[in-house]
């Protein structure tokens, strides 16, 4: 019994490193790290250009997620926010348009 608790141990933490080793090379967080807000910091973009920086932002999370790098509750708070975020950058783009 002790022996597959040993061996079982030691291929997950294996595991865990070959993984690591993956994002590293990959230049991907760690599980459960802070994936940074991708925000542009040029104030004169369009408001097109902002508009696929957060849908580009929302596909990094959907993936971080997905590949288990952030919790689900991280998740959905981000994911909320950039909602949010770009339901109002659309808003103020329709206001403009009339």
């Amino acid at each position: 019994m002790l022996t597959v608790v040993v061996i079982t141990y030691i291929y997950s933490s294996n595991r865990r490193k070959k993984v690591f080793k993956q994002q590293k090379r990959r230049g991907q967080p760690q599980k459960n790290t802070i994936v940074p807000a991708k925000t542009s910091k040029n104030a004169t973009t369009s408001a097109e250009e902002r508009q696929q920086g957060l849908l580009q932002e929302l596909l990094d999370l959907d993936k971080a997620f997905e590949s288990s790098q952030i919790s689900k509750t991280v998740y959905q708070e981000r994911r909320n926010k950039v909602k949010a975020r770009l339901r109002s950058l659309m808003r103020e783009e329709e206001a403009t348009r009339r």
